[in-house]
């Protein structure tokens, strides 16, 4: 990589702290550039939202950067000369590339690790899952945290993390985690879960970033909060014990997840449409379990049971492709869970 040959001069000026205005003005300048990119890079890829922060793209920039620009009284940045220490990198004897590339290092670093700060002062749920998150993983020694290119990353314990691997997409670590998710479980057994979707491949790297990461229990955690208490079945004969009732529970929670994710997020559904079709699924699977396929209702009945207004046309037009798709990945559900009591 080609730099400027003045940058050496710029950073030895700024070690020894005989800068100039001026100097200073660019070195400022020179982590801003570097700073740019990286923002732009989570902007285009969908991982920072200026929305979301309601911030300016330079806002963010500066925010980020600004610890690093503090200085001791004598003039010195603390902050990058202790992490040049760490590096082992001498300014005197050290090239122009791997100064600016280590420059570049510590930028990435302060910038991912203050979005997330930012991301917790805008988002205070978001802030409480990444403190519950940090807090598991000092307990327990199902993830460690490394940094992969400055971003926090969980990685399994005591396993290969493969990381000359290509990143997994977060597209199949969301399908697969939201395909064995039970909501209601706690943390630690979310994040065993997690650890064996991710250690069950061996295609991609065997880590995910900490907000990615965030981001999956976040979206868990809001559909535990919409999900209704499960209705009790007075009057309709009680089903054939305890485990096919949590074997049911637990096939709804996970629908629910993906009913979310596929239809409530973007829009193709309302919530409240949502919670009546989870209804009729419940009804749908406790019927059968009892009373056996042949004499259940039609899905439309199961839904207009919701829906008094339904129509049949309204039911053909809007909802049976939606409930028919439900079902048939609820039953394959339920029938797993049951197999496994």
């Amino acid at each position: 990589m080609k730099v400027k040959n003045s940058h050496k001069a710029l950073l030895k000026a700024i070690f020894s702290a005989s800068y100039t205005p001026p100097e200073l003005r660019e070195f400022v300048r020179l982590c801003h550039n570097h700073a740019l990119p990286l923002i732009r890079r989570k902007m285009a890829a969908g991982k920072l939202s200026l929305g979301s922060l309601r911030m300016s793209e330079q806002d963010v920039i500066y925010d980020c950067l600004a610890d690093l620009f503090e200085r001791s009284e004598d003039g010195h940045f603390v902050q990058i000369e202790q992490f040049f220490d760490r590096e082992g990198v001498d300014v005197e004897s050290a090239s122009e590339e791997l100064l600016i590339e280590s420059l570049r290092r510590i930028v990435f670093k302060k910038v991912n690790t203050d979005l997330i700060r930012l991301y917790c002062d805008a988002d205070p749920t978001m802030g409480k899952i990444i403190h519950n998150l940090e807090m598991v993983l000092q307990r327990t020694k199902i993830f460690e945290k490394i940094h992969r290119y400055g971003e926090p990353y969980l990685a399994p314990c005591d396993v290969d993390a493969l990381l000359d691997r290509p990143p997994m997409p977060s597209e199949y670590l969301q399908q697969q985690f939201y395909r064995v998710v039970i909501i209601h479980e706690s943390l630690p057994e979310m994040l065993k879960r997690l650890r064996e979707v991710i250690c069950g491949q061996k295609e991609f790297q065997r880590a995910a970033s900490l907000m990615s990461i965030a981001s999956l229990l976040r979206q868990v955690y809001a559909v535990r909060a919409e999900s209704e208490t499960p209705v009790e079945n007075a009057g309709e004969g009680k089903l054939e014990g305890e485990g096919v009732h949590q074997a049911i529970r637990k096939t709804c929670d996970g629908i629910r997840l993906e009913m979310h994710e596929r239809y409530v997020a973007n829009g193709k559904k309302t919530q409240e449409q949502s919670d009546m079709y989870m209804a009729a699924l419940r009804k749908i699977l406790s019927d059968a379990v009892k009373d056996g396929e042949g004499s259940m209702q039609s899905f439309y009945e199961y839904l207009r049971g919701q829906m008094p207004t339904l129509t049949e046309k309204e039911y053909q037009q809007h909802h049976r492709t939606v409930l028919e798709y439900l079902a048939r990945i609820a039953r394959q559900k339920l029938k797993d869970e049951m197999a496994k009591s």
